[in-house]
């Protein structure tokens, strides 16, 4: 059943002038409340979106994902009081959006504060594979976790995690970022299964660096966690 009233969606956007429109049908099926915040597009993402009956902010440049969600966040805890339940939909397809309901039914049933989803490793190719296992083992250590996935950019959460999840990182440490405040903050969290799709080709350096610099950023955030006697960073 569509939540129309207090389910909202966040979707960050740049130069997705190809997908935004479908995706933006796909989550119509759970929510009428969707918000878009074109972070800088140089195409016609800007034009589209303004088309679709949604909330769109605009950044004037490029700020990054993390930058793109705080804004939205900022929005909805001031305008939109009746909000209960948020879900961040990439809007590049990576993810398919009508798994969100997937995502948000724990929260409903009151089981969870914070669901992020887990992919299939077989449906992932071999580097990112690599680098994802690498990350999952160093946070699962750190942290005293046993998740199956630390950085699927799929998530939900209720309005208690959306107040609290108030440091948002860019790159692809924000999925680690937010994980690691739900833990600190003492959130309940949950994972379900997401289906996931890659580009065919990647940047084998731009790779490199990232996995180094997220797993940095674990490492950094998972051994204050364990010096810190009362768990929180």
């Amino acid at each position: 059943m569509k939540s129309t009233f207090n389910t909202v969606a966040i979707m960050p956007a740049y130069n997705e002038e190809k997908n935004i429109q479908e995706v933006v049908e796909k989550c119509k099926k759970f929510t009428d409340n969707i918000i878009i915040v074109n972070d800088g597009s140089e195409d016609n993402t800007k034009k589209i979106a303004e088309t679709l009956n949604i909330i769109l902010i605009n950044h004037e440049t490029n700020l990054g994902k993390g930058e793109a969600i705080k804004t939205a966040t900022h929005y909805i805890l001031e305008n939109m009081k009746e909000i209960e339940y948020v879900v961040i939909v990439d809007t590049d397809m990576q993810y398919n959006p009508e798994d969100s309901e997937k995502l948000l039914d724990p929260i409903k049933n009151n089981e969870a504060d914070f669901v992020m989803g887990y992919r299939n490793w077989k449906e992932v190719p071999l580097l990112h594979r690599i680098g994802n296992h690498v990350w999952r083992i160093f946070f699962n250590t750190l942290f005293k976790t046993r998740l199956k996935d630390v950085s699927c950019g799929f998530v939900a959460m209720n309005k208690k995690a959306l107040e609290s999840i108030d440091n948002l990182y860019g790159g692809y440490i924000i999925e680690s970022s937010m994980l690691i405040q739900c833990i600190t903050k003492h959130m309940r969290i949950k994972q379900v299964s997401v289906t996931v799709k890659y580009p065919i080709s990647s940047n084998l350096i731009k790779g490199i660096r990232m996995a180094l610099g997220v797993l940095v950023f674990i490492m950094k955030k998972g051994i204050d966690y364990r010096l810190n006697k009362n768990n929180k960073l």
